[in-house]
């Protein structure tokens, strides 16, 4: 197995959001990156990555991490998810116990804030949102 460490992804325009994710997304296929449906408020992409990729038995490329920051009121915000099964932490633990695992399909998400401020409920904000995998159910990309 190779392993591949995919950086400097670059920031993302407003209006180049949309042409961001379906070039990220068709670097690699593998993990598609569940993130909320309606953007919380004051919020908006930064960045959007795959963390790690390895080549499958036929030679492809498939992402075992993808990753997403976001910059608003409490300032930078990552969302990541990774293959539970994959040996070592692709993504961050979270600082403000936000992580999910989706059991049936293998996957944990886990959010980050780099300063989460004490006056922000970010369960509410970045917790208890519906989150998608798909592009097409995310409201707020252009």
């Amino acid at each position: 197995m190779v392993l591949l460490a995919l950086a400097g992804c670059g920031q993302v325009q407003e209006n180049q959001a949309r042409v961001k994710v379906e070039d990220t997304y068709a670097q690699a296929s593998g993990v598609k990156l569940p993130l909320p449906t309606t953007m919380p408020g004051g919020y908006q992409l930064k960045r959007i990555w795959s963390v790690a990729s390895i080549y499958d038995g036929n030679g492809d490329l498939q992402s075992i991490a993808r990753s997403a920051e976001f910059t608003g009121p409490s300032g930078t915000v990552r969302v990541c998810t990774e293959i539970i099964d994959i040996p070592g932490d692709l993504c961050p633990d979270s600082n403000v116990g936000i992580t999910r695992d989706d059991k049936k399909n293998g996957l944990r998400r886990t959010v980050y804030i780099d300063s989460p401020t004490p006056d922000t409920d970010v369960e509410a904000v970045w917790g208890n949102v519906k989150y998608s995998a798909s592009p097409s159910d995310w409201g707020w990309l252009g």
